[in-house]
Parts: C-alpha cells; structure tokens; sequence
C-alpha cells in the first residue's frame, strides 16, 4: 500500500485555498497594477511557495499567508508586511 498524498485532505485544500487568496489580496493591494502576465507568474509564485510550505507540514492559513508574503517580498518589504498582517488579522 501506497502512503496517503496529504494533498488529497480537504482541509489542507481549504487552507491553501484561503492561504492563497488571503496572500493574493495582500500582494494586489500593494503591488502597481498587474498586467495578465504578471499577475500569472505572481500567481503561479504564490502557489508553489504555499504548496512548498504545506509539504513542509505547515497547515494553518494565517501562517501560511505570512510565510508565503514574507518569501514574495525582498527585505524589509516583506518584514513591514509581516508586521501589517499580524497586528491587522489577530
């Protein structure tokens, strides 16, 4: 017998769900307007940092959004970020 794929639980899947549309929000509103080829690499970006993250056994949303933002954004942006989104989402 083969082991489970983790990513086959529906609540992993809802978590990545609302993980990627939480960090989706936050990077478009404060990103310039995206043109369509922006907007699917920075898609594509968010999603493989959020699976990347849930086979690493991170499964909460929120901390998912954090780390996902933290690993999209250089330097002291995405440490502004952090710091937004932990006092705005408690």
């Amino acid at each position: 017998m083969s082991p489970q794929n983790p990513f086959d639980d529906p609540k992993l899947l809802t978590a990545l769900a609302q993980a990627f549309e939480s960090t989706w929000l936050a990077m478009q509103a404060h990103e310039p307007p995206l043109d369509a080829d922006r907007a699917t690499e920075l898609s594509v970006e968010i999603s493989r940092k959020l699976v990347e993250l849930a086979a690493d056994g991170v499964t909460d949303p929120a901390q998912l959004r954090r780390l996902a933002l933290a690993a999209s954004l250089p330097g002291t942006l995405a440490r502004f970020f952090e710091l937004v989104i932990r006092y705005r989402w408690r």
